[in-house]
């Protein structure tokens, strides 16, 4: 009941006024996207990541971006998708996604949300790229236009993906499609939509991308799949299925950290987690056995064959 009242009593303070109180936000929803933006600000200002907001095709992607080095890769972090919403929403109380990236101590780092995501009032997004088209072809494609977007404005030589929850899809879908993604890191990874899901029990929409799919594809991509030990939206059966459709690889790495639910323990973790390796291995090829006629006659030939 106190939460309950608290809540109303944010979402009313809220509506009577803005960071400079002149404007007053009426509607609910403004006051909500409000808050998630400032929010948002917060985590990502003492870590000098400046926000910007990217034209996309038909989407606005909004970013948090701290560039210090031109022509060097970025980190590139994709957070959690919008599956969820209202006040309950996990994106509204716990951006975990910014919240790695603002972990990151590397000179390019940028965040990067998803369609619909920090950029205004909800009406300007059609509903159904909040559910079941939320990693759909077009969404798939402002990304690779926003990527485009990132290379220029900074003039940055390639891109290490993370993609936290939801944000895996669309990670796995850039490694997948850009050759210059170097490298593809998921924490708490949807990467098989279809088996999360069933497990889960929510709607499953075959209008957006299953990385289970484009498996194939990756298997010569660096990567390293981080899977929380106590999370049970996300257990290691789906990164299995993932692996499993990939086939044979040599570049994948997996993870498995003590404490970490779905939400909770990553970011105390993150600096420790991400120097992990994600480089392909090499496989030492064994050398041939040499060939010699002559000792194998010796040894064996045709019977009643002597030299």
């Amino acid at each position: 009941m106190k939460k309950t009242a608290l809540t109303a009593l944010a979402l009313l303070t809220l509506s009577a006024c803005t960071s400079n109180g002149d404007i007053s936000l009426t509607n609910p929803l403004d006051s909500l996207n409000y808050f998630k933006e400032e929010s948002a600000k917060r985590i990502a200002a003492p870590v000098f990541m400046l926000p910007r907001t990217i034209k996309a095709n038909e989407f606005n992607l909004k970013s948090y971006e701290r560039v210090h080095e031109k022509g060097e890769p970025v980190i590139l972090y994709i957070g959690r998708d919008s599956h969820h919403t209202g006040l309950s929403s996990p994106e509204s109380r716990n951006p975990v996604g910014l919240r790695l990236a603002a972990q990151d101590a590397m000179t390019n780092v940028i965040y990067l949300a998803q369609a619909c995501q920090y950029v205004g009032d909800h009406d300007d997004c059609p509903s159904e790229y909040m559910d079941e088209k939320r990693q759909s072809p077009e969404v798939i494609a402002a990304f690779n236009t926003a990527l485009n977007n990132i290379r220029g404005y900074h003039n940055v030589s390639g891109f290490h993906v993370v993609g936290y929850d939801g944000g895996a899809v669309i990670a796995a879908a850039l490694a997948a499609q850009r050759e210059d993604v170097l490298s593809l890191r998921t924490v708490a990874g949807i990467l098989d939509t279809q088996f999360y899901a069933h497990i889960n029990n929510t709607p499953y929409s075959d209008q957006s991308l299953n990385p289970v799919d484009i498996a194939p594809q990756l298997a010569n991509t660096p990567q390293h799949h981080f899977i929380g030990q106590i999370d049970e939206q996300v257990p290691p059966a789906i990164y299995h299925s993932f692996e499993q459709a990939m086939g044979e690889s040599t570049c994948t790495h997996m993870t498995i950290v003590p404490d970490a639910s779905h939400e909770d323990r990553w970011v105390e973790q993150w600096k420790q987690l991400r120097r992990k390796p994600f480089a392909c291995e090499t496989v030492e090829e064994m050398a041939p056995v040499p060939f010699e006629p002559e000792t194998l006659d010796k040894i064996g030939g045709p019977k009643g064959y002597s030299k």
